[in-house]
């Protein structure tokens, strides 16, 4: 008796909201293009984790080559009673990975007009934000200031600038096959 009534409901719905309901179960994305803000955060927290992911492996992969590029670090030497710094290098823990991030969102910016909004912004945002590492390369920078040597923290500032923006330039002319402003060879 029970089935018997609730076949008399369902064929007496409106088949407009059937028909919406069944458009909601069958494309998922349609429902998430209604909220675009969820939809970005969901694409920048997704490329984000990729984007650690690849700068950890790349440290990883360099874990103590020297670039050299160093900081100081307080260093305590056997025998002597009082803390000297010392030189450590530390470029493969942010050097490598701006550079690359810098060259990935040259070529995103240039062919952002032929991308999804979303998939845009989760890697530009996501996957590149979280590929450099700014914020590892500064807080050496810091440490190498306050153990007193500030014109070598100038120096690095400067020559780490330069080279991301020549980086970017780079990543710039990549993506667009050598050609003039407008790239022409993916869009």
């Amino acid at each position: 008796a029970a089935q018997t009534a609730a076949t008399p409901r369902a064929a007496t719905a409106p088949p407009d909201a059937m028909g919406s309901a069944r458009r909601m179960r069958s494309d998922p994305m349609e429902a998430l293009l209604q909220y675009p803000k969820l939809l970005t955060a969901i694409s920048v927290a997704y490329f984000a984790f990729l984007g650690m992911a690849a700068r950890i492996g790349i440290a990883l992969l360099l874990q103590g080559l020297n670039f050299g590029i160093t900081t100081t670090e307080p260093v305590t030497l056997p025998g002597i009673h009082t803390t000297c710094h010392g030189w450590r290098s530390n470029g493969e823990g942010y050097f490598v990975q701006n550079i690359l991030g810098c060259i990935l969102m040259a070529a995103i910016a240039r062919h952002k007009k032929s991308m999804n909004e979303f998939l845009a912004v989760g890697l530009a945002s996501g996957l590149c934000g979280s590929l450099t590492t700014w914020a590892t390369w500064m807080g050496e920078e810091s440490k190498t200031f306050l153990n007193g040597y500030p014109f070598m923290a100038m120096i690095s500032v400067i020559s780490m600038t330069a080279v991301s923006f020549c980086s970017y330039r780079i990543g710039h002319y990549f993506a667009g096959c050598g050609m003039g402003d407008e790239p022409a060879c993916f869009d």
